[in-house]
């Protein structure tokens, strides 16, 4: 028997807390990663990924991805309102590039 559908309430903010972002964010990433199989960033290199690429506000995380090697490969500017979405990608050392 299928299962019984579920009812949810959604409203719109125009001014959502930054912290109540951050955890659905983190909750969609980690469900994601879950789903697909992903693992941490050495597991990927391992697996032969070349690269890892996260989603943030400028709000957020900028100084710490770029003071970390990333590289921003994409942004969105005035999304949601008032903030940039950003797009990093860094490169992954394979196991051949292992020193």
């Amino acid at each position: 028997m299928p299962d019984e559908p579920v009812t949810a309430e959604f409203h719109v903010e125009d001014q959502p807390d930054p912290l109540d972002l951050d955890v659905l964010e983190t909750q969609i990433r980690r469900e994601a990663s879950a789903a697909m199989g992903l693992g941490g960033e050495a597991e990927a290199a391992a697996r032969g990924r070349t690269q890892t690429v996260h989603f943030t506000y400028a709000f957020q995380a900028r100084a710490l991805y770029e003071q970390n090697g990333y590289e921003l490969v994409g942004c969105v500017q005035d999304f949601p309102s008032g903030t940039d979405v950003l797009w990093y990608r860094k490169r992954l050392k394979g196991r051949a590039d292992r020193r």
